[in-house]
């Protein structure tokens, strides 16, 4: 689980220093005042496998007084598992 702003900062440098995008595609988005649904496509090499990884993918997101409240992204897990191992 990741808590506060270094646990997001620390995800996002992983994400940088792992994820190579090749494609990235958002299908549609949907908001209101406090909530945003997004869905669509990817495709990243992972640097340490040099494997590709391919997903569709979705988040849900709510903000309150400015700051994330809620947060929910949904994507390929087993895919995403099979790209980092080396095998």
């Amino acid at each position: 689980m990741i808590n506060g702003i270094n646990g997001v900062r620390t995800l996002l440098s992983k994400f940088q220093k792992d994820l190579d995008t090749q494609e990235f595609e958002i299908y549609k988005i949907l908001a209101d005042e406090i909530t945003v649904f997004a869905w669509g496509r990817f495709k990243h090499r992972i640097r340490p496998t040099d494997k590709i990884f391919e997903s569709y993918w979705a988040i849900v997101c709510e903000v309150e007084d400015g700051k994330i409240k809620y947060f929910r992204g949904f994507e390929d897990t087993g895919a995403l598992e099979a790209s980092f191992r080396g095998d």
